[in-house]
């Protein structure tokens, strides 16, 4: 009877597993849905719109394989273990003609499984909230998203495969990431306070 029993659990157990790793792969896809995105783009004076995919990402790093100026030689070590990058940016005329429901639909995505906040990151542009998210899964680094707003303006950025967040400001102006002026903040200790002999 027992060995009836597993015989037919087998099939339905190997159902399950497989059910178990699609969560798991949808769960830890970096790549953001953009399509809510869409009302923004209605009421904007003013949008970007950037999508670097697979095919030509290879041609980017194929062509830049090609140079040896050190400048090119650095932005092709950053680009090698991206796959894909879409950009999307929106810019109004008045404050107030965007609110934070309108993003509020990227954000959820950006609290799903596997991504984290990176703190200590600012835009030195004036009055402009930035945000970074990381994908980490199997040890490594899957993706990262930029979400940069200010009153009249939204900013952002998916960046699809390996990139070492500490370089990221080094992307800036290439392959149609914008410059935000990123800067990571660095809290320095105390200086320690001199002891006295009390003499």
């Amino acid at each position: 009877m027992i060995a009836r029993s597993i015989k037919f659990l087998r099939p339905v157990l190997a159902l399950v597993a497989v059910a178990m790793l699609s969560v798991t792969a949808f769960a830890q896809n970096p790549k953001l849905r953009l399509d809510s995105l869409v009302r923004l783009g209605a009421k904007a004076s003013k949008t970007v719109e950037v999508t670097v995919d697979r095919e030509l990402m290879a041609m980017a790093v194929k062509f830049l394989s090609g140079e040896t100026d050190a400048d090119t030689k650095k932005v092709r070590e950053l680009v090698a273990g991206i796959q894909e990058i879409f950009v999307r940016g929106f810019e109004f005329e008045n404050e107030g003609e965007y609110n934070q429901a309108d993003v509020d639909e990227i954000r959820s995505q950006l609290s799903g499984p596997g991504w984290s906040r990176i703190t200590g990151v600012r835009s030195k542009k004036g009055g402009e909230n930035a945000e970074i998210y990381v994908m980490h899964g199997g040890g490594k680094v899957l993706g990262l998203t930029i979400l940069a707003t200010d009153p009249k303006e939204v900013t952002i950025v998916n960046i699809i495969g390996e990139i070492d967040p500490a370089r990221l400001s080094e992307l800036e102006g290439e392959l149609g990431v914008p410059r935000m002026e990123l800067k990571r903040e660095v809290k320095t200790a105390p200086a320690p306070t001199p002891k006295t002999s009390g003499r």
